[in-house]
């Protein structure tokens, strides 16, 4: 079993709620918890408008990230790559945690890397129509992971 090195986080509706304008719960805790474990951390976000890396930015968790990429495309296997690189890491080290199974889980699977949906809001009922669809780990909230890492992240 290989050790999760580094984490790709999504932003919205993973670390962030743009429902309620603040961090899901648990994201502070969970980012602290893999930061103090010296996990390599990275964001991905796709935003429509101007303004996501200041949003990061004051919501005081940008320094917890070795790279930020904000994207007005489309999720792509290339932005992966990048983090990829920047962390160091093999993509069996890596794994994504996002609430898209139709973005970040799918292009993470076809990638090689370890995927875990968080399951809430928007898109938890958007279920994988096949094999490369279908997440390693799902949960329900940032705090299982917290609360059973070993489980969720090998670390």
């Amino acid at each position: 079993m290989t050790l999760i090195k580094g984490v790709i986080f999504d932003y919205n509706r993973t670390i962030f709620d743009p429902l309620n304008g603040s961090l899901i719960p648990g994201a502070k805790e969970l980012l602290d918890y893999l930061t103090e474990k010296e996990i390599k951390l990275t964001l991905l976000s796709k935003s429509y408008q101007p303004g996501r890396e200041q949003q990061i930015r004051d919501l005081g968790i940008s320094g917890y990230f070795k790279e930020i990429i904000v994207t007005y495309e489309d999720k792509q296997p290339s932005h992966f790559y990048r983090l990829l690189r920047v962390m160091g890491l093999k993509p069996e080290e890596i794994c994504v945690i996002g609430d898209r199974i139709k973005s970040e889980i799918v292009i993470a699977n076809q990638l090689g890397m370890k995927t875990i949906w968080l399951k809430q809001g928007q898109f938890k009922d958007e279920l994988p129509e096949d094999r490369k669809e279908v997440p390693d780990t799902i949960i329900t909230s940032l705090e299982e992971i917290i609360n059973a890492p070993y489980h969720y992240l090998n670390c």
